[in-house]
């Protein structure tokens, strides 16, 4: 979503602006993901999201190649937004890849490390709880650059302290 740079900006040129009678053939689709506003990560051959699946938050990896279902982990309960029309569908964090490790932040302020290969939770941390924070009025949900995890909490957690970092 901001690219490398973090800049949010296309550095190719020469793209299309429509697609020709020549259009690229549909290389495979799929369903059932869940819902949510959750941007897709793609790294090492493998597509991260996120998604409300009935009474769960999730996050999953699927295969570049073919969207064949990789893993699904739980993270925790769908966050159930009060008193508010909008967010109700599922997380908007987009995954932050680095290296084997994926980084995520659910509705409730949950962060979690997993790792990439299998979605096994390395850690796992509530802004609420461990940190005495509350939620913002449209919850939580951040797409955290690596550097912002491994320095701080985000503005949900009211101490700014640095995490005990074991990942």
């Amino acid at each position: 979503m901001a690219g490398p740079r973090p800049e949010r900006r296309v550095q190719e040129s020469g793209l299309l602006k429509e697609w020709t009678n020549n259009d690229p053939p549909l290389a495979w689709k799929i369903k059932g993901l869940g819902g949510g506003y959750s941007g897709p990560a793609i790294a090492a051959g493998r597509i991260f999201g996120m998604s409300n699946r009935g009474e769960d938050e999730v996050i999953w990896a699927l295969s570049e190649t073919d969207g064949r279902t990789l893993w699904v982990t739980r993270l925790g309960p769908a966050f159930k937004q009060k008193d508010w029309p909008q967010g109700k569908e599922g997380p908007a964090c987009t995954p932050t890849v680095d290296g084997e490790r994926l980084y995520i932040e659910g509705l409730a302020g949950d962060v979690a490390c997993l790792q990439v290969k299998d979605g096994k939770i390395v850690w796992q941390r509530s802004l609420q709880t461990d940190f005495g924070g509350t939620l913002p009025t449209w919850s939580s949900g951040n797409r955290h650059s690596l550097m912002v995890i491994r320095s701080f909490a985000p503005p949900a957690a009211k101490t700014r302290r640095w995490w005990p970092w074991t990942s």
